[in-house]
Order: structure tokens, then sequence, then C-alpha cells
């Protein structure tokens, strides 16, 4: 954002000492959100961290917007309140958010919540650069202490013996996946997610229907988990070029004029298998 200073005349034609003006160094978007989609396209997010960054900046939208973000089953299929960023500025808001947030940390476990609340101000941080907002209402909402993790390993032998359950061949390949990668559960589901979307675009799916499939809201999120390969792109391209469809087809006529054609095709007229 830039500050110019401006000068006004008082009572009596008296000037008044400048003070500062923000202005948006863009356009201001028209709804919260539309401000998270400016903010994961133009603030540098990584895209294996996009997801996530939608995700909880949705749950807080509820609460930005004065109510209780939606847990469990309420949470499907919730479409989350449209209000215009600059209700982010209420005076009244800080109060409401406060309560509203520790609410949700009662509900929720702290490295969640935590998470949450570093990227809605990583967030607010930037729309008040951009001059879209000026205050954040985030102020004095504190990070909860996270307990420690008394999770004990498995031991070898029990190990073991769960490979060795009569369970499905799929369950048991995810349990093997990750024992042996050490990934989070989440990351994994997020990149089987990602890969599914990714082959199907590259196997010629329309948009509408990764849309519908993948359920997000709009093209520039849906880029964001159906990524074709540079190498797809270039066949897809290729399979439909009339040039290389035509240069094919002329080698294929040219190696049959150089060699003839086999003892039996339809080339040679003669209908007999000799």
């Amino acid at each position: 954002m830039t500050i110019e200073p401006v000068t006004e005349l008082g009572s009596g034609g008296a000037l008044r000492l400048p003070h500062a003006r923000v202005v948006p160094l863009s356009a201001p978007p028209s709804s919260y959100t539309a401000a998270v989609e400016r903010y994961l396209t133009g603030a540098g997010i990584a895209k294996s961290s996009a997801q996530i960054y939608q995700i909880s900046l949705t749950t807080w939208g509820w609460m930005l917007a004065g109510e209780g973000a939606p847990t469990g089953p309420a949470r499907r299929g919730a479409k989350p309140p449209v209000f215009p960023l600059t209700a982010i500025d209420d005076p009244a808001l800080p109060e409401v958010l406060a309560e509203l947030a520790a609410a949700r940390a009662d509900e929720m476990d702290a490295d969640t919540v935590n998470r949450e609340l570093s990227i809605a101000r990583k967030a607010i941080g930037w729309w008040q650069r951009q001059g879209w907002i000026e205050s954040d209402p985030t102020i004095g909402i504190e990070r909860r202490p996270a307990p420690p993790d008394r999770t004990k390993a498995l031991a070898e032998n029990q190990i073991a013996a769960l490979w060795r359950l009569d369970v499905s061949l799929r369950e048991k390949t995810f349990w093997k996946m990750l024992y042996e990668s050490a990934a989070r559960a989440d990351e994994v589901f997020h990149r089987l997610r990602h890969s599914a979307l990714t082959h199907d675009a590259e196997g010629g799916t329309s948009t509408p229907m990764l849309l519908a499939r993948s359920r997000h809201a709009s093209v520039r999120s849906l880029e964001r988990d159906a990524r074709p390969s540079v190498d797809a792109v270039a066949r897809h391209v290729a399979e439909r070029d009339p040039a290389a469809r035509g240069s094919a087809d002329a080698s294929k006529s040219n190696y049959w004029r150089l060699l003839g054609p086999p003892r039996w095709s339809p080339l040679s007229g003669d209908g007999r298998n000799t």
C-alpha cells in the first residue's frame, strides 16, 4: 500500500494538520472468499500448502463473520458465509472473535487451532499490506499450549502381527505405505487426491466433471490440485496437431512404397492368405 498526506480545511478556514490516507495497491476484492483466492495466488504460498491454507481460511471465514465454524458431520456440505472483506475492520469484531476462537479451542486439538490462527494472521497481514483492511481482529488471541505427544510406538512384533491381520488388501496397503513413508495420513490423502485429479485431467476429463468430483468452488482452486505434466500436455497437443498426423500418415505411406506391401494386406489387392 501507499500513504498519501491529506490536508483539510477546518472550521473558519483554518488548516488542519495533515494525516495519512491509505491507498490500496490494487482494487479490493468484492468478498472475503475472493480475498482468500487473491491471497493464495498472490502471496507466494507453496502449492503443497495451498489446500491446508484454504481449509483454515474457510474455517476462519465463519468466525470472522461472527459465526461459529461447523465441525464434524455439520461441516460437510456447509456453505461459508458471504461477507465483504472490510467487515474485518468492525470495531466490535475482536471481542466476538475471541469468544468464538475460545469455543473452537475447546472442540479441536491445540495443533489444529494454532495452525489455523497462524494462517489467519498471515492472510490478514497480507491484506493489510495491500491496503484492503486496516485492523487485525486476532490481536489478543493467544496460541494454545500443545500437550505432549504420549503416543507409544508399536513393537516390531506388533507391526508384524498387523501385516498378518485378515483385512482388505487396500487397507493393508495403505497401512504399509504410511509405515514405510512415515508420512502423516492427511499428507498422504492430499497427495493421492492431487494425483487422482491430475491423472483424470491428463486423461481428458472435462473441467465441469473435475469440479463436480473434487467439489472445488472455482477453476482457480481446481488448478492447484489438477496439474497435468509437461509430457501429458505435449501428448495432448501432438494428438490434436493436424500436421503431426499428416506427417505420420506420410511416413507410413513411404514405408510401404519402399518395401512393398506385406504378403497380404488391403494394399496388395489380393484377398488370399498366402
